[in-house]
């Protein structure tokens, strides 16, 4: 039916609407005749754009774009059934989008003589992408000949494309717990184990002092890794209370994302353990306070005082007590 109007389709993928005042759209030099003012596109919906030639429908009605069709406004469209060039450009001259066809790239875009209507499969996807792009074989509502007829052209002009899937929100990555392998658009609701808390997996469990995800192994009264049913006072014997300060070296090392450091204190004290990186930078202090004699354990996230995680590399963590310092380093690995 050649009395179709050539017409371009607009698609809002976002979430939010959009004021098109001022916007233009252009053959690549010059601008369609036509104006976006006041008119704005809400999330999700679409917006026809054709010339002042009407449409037909089922019942031989004419139907002009800006007029009679929702959605709509009247642009004076023209296109090469063959090649041609597309381009948005906001009001303040950006270019928003760009489509360039031709049927001698790969295009689906008919011959000299028979244009087609194309759709777009994926609004997400490369839209400068042939094979993104199907030629329509749908009987739009607007499509038919001015008898009602329909059959001589195709097309969906005003309405979803018929060749369009649905995206399916959800997460995308398979490493996050709650992974949707029917989801084909990510939406932001992965979730993970909360690391800096200690977690291993995505049900919560925590990493005991072996470093088995999930085992009942625990520290002791005296700062010792001991087994499940192991009475936690066992230790506290008085030929086994400490005799001097001491800062043991942490484990596990290298560490991810916790780490577990242990220390004596052989005679009630004010006591603090900080952790500075390599330039002398405090980090974040994991002990601070009065302790009376004996063995203790103290566990680092890998995070500041801001409870912000810090990046691979040496660190130093630091006892002191009221008569000394004890020092040793420590890897973080991401």
């Amino acid at each position: 039916n050649e009395d179709v109007p050539d017409y371009i389709e607009l698609y809002n993928y976002g979430m939010e609407s959009v004021d098109l005042s001022g916007w233009s759209i252009t053959d690549g030099e010059d601008p369609f005749d036509g104006s976006f003012n006041n008119y704005v596109i809400g999330a999700n919906e679409y917006l026809l754009l054709a010339g002042e030639d009407p449409f037909f429908n089922a019942a031989g009605d004419e139907l002009v774009a800006g007029q009679d069709i929702g959605n709509s406004l009247q642009f004076d469209i023209g296109l090469s059934t063959s090649s041609d060039v597309m381009m948005l450009f906001d009001a303040d001259g950006n270019e928003v989008d760009m489509v360039a066809y031709d049927a001698d790239t790969g295009w689906a875009a008919g011959n000299d003589f028979r244009g087609r209507s194309l759709e777009l499969s994926d609004p997400y996807s490369d839209n400068n992408d042939p094979s993104n792009w199907d030629s329509s074989t749908a009987d739009g509502t607007y499509m038919a000949t001015e008898d009602g007829e329909y059959g001589e052209d195709f097309g969906t002009p005003g309405e979803q494309n018929s060749n369009f899937t649905v995206p399916v929100p959800g997460c995308t990555d398979s490493l996050a717990c709650n992974y949707d392998e029917t989801a084909t658009m990510d939406d932001g609701s992965c979730t993970y184990p909360d690391y800096y808390a200690g977690e291993c997996d995505c049900d919560g469990n925590l990493t005991d002092c072996t470093g088995e995800c999930g085992g009942d192994s625990f520290i002791d009264d005296c700062g010792n890794c001991v087994d499940e049913g192991t009475n936690p006072d066992d230790c506290l014997d008085a030929d086994t209370l400490p005799t001097e300060f001491s800062l043991s070296q942490n484990y596990p090392n290298p560490f991810n994302p916790t780490t577990n450091i242990m220390f004596d204190v052989a005679e009630n004290d004010n006591i603090q353990i900080n952790i500075y990186d390599l330039k002398g930078q405090h980090i974040s202090t994991l002990v601070s306070g009065y302790f009376s004699r004996g063995s203790y354990s103290v566990t680092w996230n890998g995070a500041n005082d801001y409870g912000i995680g810090m990046p691979s590399g040496l660190y130093v963590y630091r006892l002191v007590y009221n008569d000394g310092v004890i020092t040793k380093k420590m890897t973080l690995i991401r």
